[in-house]
């Protein structure tokens, strides 16, 4: 019995360490939701992970999301604070509705551990009479109270994390996160790849006349552009590339396609003028297009290249307020 015990303390203790190497709140909550299985025995088991007012039951079988289950809302006040133990299914009482085989007799329930804005509550049942004890239930508090600090603490990793890759004036990605993204796609299977770069024409003639709070605020605008028409594609990253140059990350996106993207961008700058502090500004941009077809063809950093090739041979020297692809030069 005494190894037994030190080898599920041991087990508990891997768990927590899990936890607190977590960064992010999802890989937090995957975590806990692998652990779990091999921690305690249960037939059954559900978690509910409540934030901001949003509430998540995860069945830990499967690792999937349900919908909300009775139990969750049937605990009285005085039982939110304290673990509950049956060892026969007559003891749960009529509070409890909850549809399970009859053979189910064990539960612990471990109701509301809180921190912060995260409460997190688990449930599990057992087909075995007196399955789980005082013990048992300290354990699982524990581990719980660990997890509720950890997500609460992921959430303000993540968001330093997308603050560190995200340009505070357009709200689009920066470089940096640009670079990560490209080194992601480039090295997947999610060919062809297409790069679009592309810059305002005569924006220095924009910041000499009207002044760069004028010029911040038609980049501003240009990011809110190019942001909506992010949303309505699957397969589009944009970024701010430095100062008044963008670009776009496609995956799965042959030539055609991508052609059709940056000519929607252009438009999307072309057919509306800029109204920003008072002034009526007529925007254009200069795109450069090139597609990789498949991995080994040419590396992120070449592709970049031929698009920014492309942008300048094609397009600022082409007459500006156009799209050129690499192929097509």
């Amino acid at each position: 019995e005494t190894i037994e015990a030190n080898e599920k303390a041991k087990r508990f203790d891997d768990a927590k360490e899990h936890l607190l190497i977590s960064r992010f709140e999802q890989e937090t909550i995957d975590s806990l939701l692998r652990d779990l299985p091999h921690l305690i025995d249960f037939s059954e088991g559900w978690i509910s992970i409540q934030q901001q007012r949003k509430q998540t039951i995860y069945n830990i079988r499967t690792k999937t999301i349900i919908d909300v289950l009775p139990l969750f809302h049937s605990l009285s006040a005085e039982q939110l604070h304290t673990p509950i133990i049956h060892g026969l299914r007559c003891d749960w009482g009529s509070d409890i509705q909850i549809d399970l085989p009859v053979d189910r007799h064990s539960m612990i329930a471990i109701p509301s551990i809180t921190n912060e804005d995260v409460d997190v509550s688990i449930v599990l049942f057992h087909q075995i009479a007196d399955a789980y004890d005082a013990t048992s239930a300290d354990e699982l508090s524990r581990l719980l109270r660990i997890f509720c600090r950890v997500v609460h603490r992921s959430r303000e990793t993540y968001q330093l994390y997308a603050e560190s890759r995200t340009d505070a004036l357009t709200e689009l990605a920066n470089s940096r996160a640009f670079y990560e993204e490209g080194a992601q796609q480039f090295a997947s299977d999610r060919y062809p790849l297409s790069i679009v770069l592309f810059d305002i024409d005569h924006f220095k003639y924009v910041n000499d006349t009207y002044g760069h709070k004028v010029g911040d605020l038609v980049l501003r605008e240009l990011g809110r552009r190019i942001r909506s028409i992010q949303q309505k594609k699957h397969n589009v990253f944009a970024a701010r590339y430095g100062g008044e140059e963008f670009v776009l990350l496609l995956h799965q996106s042959p030539q055609n396609q991508a052609i059709d993207v940056a000519e929607e961008v252009r438009h999307a700058v072309l057919d509306r003028p800029f109204v920003v502090d008072g002034h009526r500004l007529s925007i254009t941009i200069s795109l450069g297009v090139d597609t990789v077809e498949y991995r080994s063809e040419r590396s992120f950093e070449e592709s970049l290249r031929q698009a920014d090739h492309a942008l300048y041979v094609g397009g600022k020297h082409n007459g500006r307020n156009c799209t050129a692809h690499y192929a097509n030069l």
